[in-house]
């Protein structure tokens, strides 16, 4: 997503809540460059890989010549996986190039989607799920339109829908960055668009993010509260925000005093905490939240699963990594998911 971290979300690090993918390939594509790129690991004797090769960029991604050879190039590629993944950030606009792509100039890829997804699904075949990554926050859905998501449904296999950052740099006022409430309208969205509530995969953070607050303020609610400059006017970071993920060697110091500091909110569903004397909004999940989201989205939602991003960053203590696994193991075998990793 168009944030300070990178989110390809898959791989190893969301095997362990799903049995449907064990091995995967992907499909990436760069909102700057429009280049895209297959990933498709690779074992050794020591380790495992992901083996990059570029595949096609530009427009000509819209027309038979340009989709026949990047969808025959991904077939060759995906031969020994059991699921290929496309990340797409995001068809239509909002990417990362946004201010020099203006979203004015991607609207053909709206319509090119669809037909860009089943000309891979074609190409994979029947016996190689495809999934893709799909936006959480509602204003990046520009490709996701009601007569997309009603074709995209029939295509592929399941959606990864990523509700987090859904407070991002480009904001002007704090909210949750993956609250209950913000997640529960991403999910809702997709679903009065047509997409079939047992193919969506309900994403986790396992970091916090904070954001510097316009000065002079005074934030006594985690919604709303000014903040300052995030983004400069070429879209570049400013600095002033970023992310810190829950694993042992980042937890001190900051995002440590943040969480001891952390107040809940009930009402929407999310843990969140403004710094005064330095004036940094923060927002993360904890446990009690994650398990939340099970009782108040994925369960009477009827979702297909769950993901996060990223395992090895709950490493601190796995709390919301065994909240993630309890709200799992609880609906088992009203799910297709098993947890695979025992903490």
């Amino acid at each position: 997503m168009a944030s300070s971290m990178s989110h390809s979300c898959h791989w190893t690090r969301s095997v362990p809540f799903s049995t449907r993918a064990p091995r995967f390939a992907w499909l990436l594509v760069d909102g700057e460059t429009r280049l895209a790129s297959v990933l498709v690991p690779r074992r050794s004797r020591h380790a495992e890989h992901m083996l990059r090769m570029s595949l096609l960029r530009s427009r000509d991604w819209a027309t038979t010549v340009s989709v026949s050879r990047c969808t025959q190039e991904i077939s060759r590629m995906v031969t020994n996986t059991s699921s290929t993944d496309i990340d797409w950030e995001f068809p239509g606009g909002n990417g990362q190039d946004y201010i020099q792509t203006p979203n004015s100039e991607k609207v053909w890829e709206i319509d090119a989607f669809p037909l860009f997804l089943q000309e891979i699904k074609s190409a994979v075949g029947a016996d190689i799920e495809l999934s893709i990554a799909a936006p959480g926050r509602v204003e990046d859905m520009i490709g996701y339109t009601p007569e997309n998501v009603a074709k995209i449904n029939h295509i592929v296999d399941f959606v990864n829908v990523m509700t987090y950052d859904l407070m991002m740099r480009r904001m002007n006022t704090t909210t949750h960055h993956s609250g209950v409430a913000n997640s529960l309208a991403s999910v809702t969205t997709y679903i009065e668009r047509g997409l079939s509530p047992s193919k969506i995969n309900l994403g986790f953070a396992f970091y916090a993010k904070y954001f510097t607050t316009a000065p002079g303020v005074n934030c006594t609610s985690p919604v709303g509260c000014p903040t300052a400059v995030l983004e400069d006017a070429e879209g570049n970071d400013t600095g002033l925000s970023g992310a810190i993920t829950f694993e042992t060697s980042t937890y001190a110091g900051a995002l440590e005093h943040a969480v001891a500091n952390g107040i809940a909110d009930e009402e929407l569903g999310g843990q969140w905490w403004w710094d005064s004397e330095k004036e940094i909004f923060w927002t993360w999940d904890t446990a009690e939240f994650a398990a939340r989201k099970f009782k108040d989205i994925v369960v009477p939602k009827g979702l297909g699963g769950v993901f996060a991003w990223a395992l090895a960053q709950d490493s601190y203590d796995w709390s919301r990594f065994k909240a993630m696994q309890a709200g799992v193991k609880a609906m088992q075998p009203k799910l297709d998911i098993e947890v695979g990793i025992t903490i």
